[in-house]
């Protein structure tokens, strides 16, 4: 298991709640620390305070 000071940060924006969920799930049960956001603007800049490892955003962009 990997230690909580160790753990990599993943930022997770998507303004759909339950996909947003199941991504945080996922990376959480994964073993990465996680910051969520419905989009850019509702993230606290304060949490930034450590470069996130990876940006998940909205991969639905166009879809109908």
């Amino acid at each position: 298991m990997t230690s909580a000071a160790s753990r990599q940060l993943v930022l997770v924006v998507e303004d759909e709640p339950l996909l947003r969920m199941e991504a945080v799930e996922m990376i959480r049960e994964s073993g990465f620390d996680v910051i969520e956001a419905f989009d850019i603007s509702s993230l606290a800049m304060p949490s930034l305070l450590t470069v996130p490892l990876v940006i998940r955003s909205n991969l639905d962009v166009g879809r109908q």
